[in-house]
């Protein structure tokens, strides 16, 4: 399992890869911000693997055109889409032009199928926030893993949302591939329980 650091402060990114545990970056608090690209470009200058950046457009133009900016701010930018039709529209080009995704809003293992049609480097499903991972979110996740390895579809799965231990453990159970973690969690990962 790898993990990705849910943080848009280049300081917290910056000491996650220092310590060298973080595998990539999840933004998206800040996304349509005026400083939204300069911010993106410095945890890009400062992150090792992949940044998942959001987009806000509504539309597929509007998705593509910002997908296209934020391709251009470095390579390891993976462009945050919605699982929409626009969203997946978008998906779908991005593929075609080299563009790395993220469809985020997967509820069921037949979206997972559409997104992973369309094109979708990764797919997120939603872990479950405050307390335990809701059994039907590992269910979910579950579902997905083994539709994916039945048709032998490349996407990775990713878990959002997490914010206990016990639910990055319950994500790395049912077969997710990548979990979100925001860093006051990760930084209490390898800690011992009292």
């Amino acid at each position: 399992m790898k993990f990705f650091v849910d943080s848009a402060d280049p300081d917290e990114i910056r000491s996650c890869v220092a310590r060298g545990i973080i595998d990539g970056v999840s933004i998206g608090a800040a996304a349509g911000t005026p400083d939204w690209p300069a911010l993106v470009r410095a945890i890009c200058q400062v992150a090792k693997g992949p940044v998942s950046a959001e987009v806000t457009g509504e539309d597929r133009d509007q998705l593509l055109e910002e997908a296209r900016a934020l391709g251009r701010v470095s390579p390891n930018i993976v462009v945050r889409l919605p699982l929409s039709d626009s969203g997946l529209q978008a998906v779908r080009a991005c593929a075609e032009e080299g563009i790395s995704t993220h469809v985020t809003g997967c509820g069921s293992p037949l979206s997972a199928i559409r997104a992973a049609q369309a094109g979708a480097s990764y797919l997120s499903a939603l872990g479950g926030r405050h307390g335990e991972m809701a059994p039907e979110g590992s269910d979910l996740i579950r579902k997905i893993v083994a539709t994916y390895k039945t048709y032998q579809i490349a996407t990775t799965i990713l878990v959002t949302s997490v914010d206990s231990a016990n639910q990055v453990f319950e994500a790395a159970l049912a077969g997710a591939q990548i979990v979100t973690v925001p860093y006051a969690i990760l930084q209490r990962l390898g800690e011992r329980p009292p």
